[in-house]
């Protein structure tokens, strides 16, 4: 299934998991809350994990990057996220 990508400028509640995501696994160098506003932080953070990964590094949380994470959150047990 395609999802809408999340890039600089969304904001909800996806952008929110997002950001969770990426402070339980120690971005905490580029965000330091979730406030659920994907900006530059978020971006910064979002190519540090695509680059940890050898992924397109864009900064957008599309389809290939949505994988890796759902990936990493079944092998860590935890609860789900982007549903």
């Amino acid at each position: 299934k395609n999802f809408k990508n999340i890039t600089k400028g969304s904001k909800g509640k996806y952008v929110r998991e997002l950001q969770d995501f990426l402070l339980v696994r120690g971005y905490h160098n580029y965000i330091s809350i979730a406030d659920g506003i994907f900006g530059s932080k978020t971006a910064a953070a979002v190519k540090s994990y695509q680059n940890g990964y050898e992924l397109k590094i864009d900064g957008v949380f599309g389809n290939s990057t949505r994988g890796y994470v759902c990936r990493d959150i079944l092998q860590d047990n935890d609860p789900a996220i982007f549903n």
